[in-house]
């Protein structure tokens, strides 16, 4: 089974080409597997926040 989870200690950051990227690490079978990165365009980081807040927001409030 695969995981992929932030990695806690680092921050999203803009890369020189203005693309962003989103520290995570990569598991496999519980195990770490590999440091990797999600890189977004701000357009796609734009839409995803509008996702996640959309989401969080008709989440169930516990």
């Amino acid at each position: 089974m695969l995981r992929l989870s932030r990695v806690p200690s680092k921050s999203v950051l803009r890369e020189p080409d203005g693309n962003l990227a989103i520290p995570l690490w990569l598991q496999r079978d519980g195990k770490f597997d590999a440091d990797l990165a999600l890189r977004l365009t701000p357009a796609e980081a734009e839409l995803l926040h509008a996702q996640l807040c959309f989401a969080l927001d008709n989440a169930p409030r516990t």
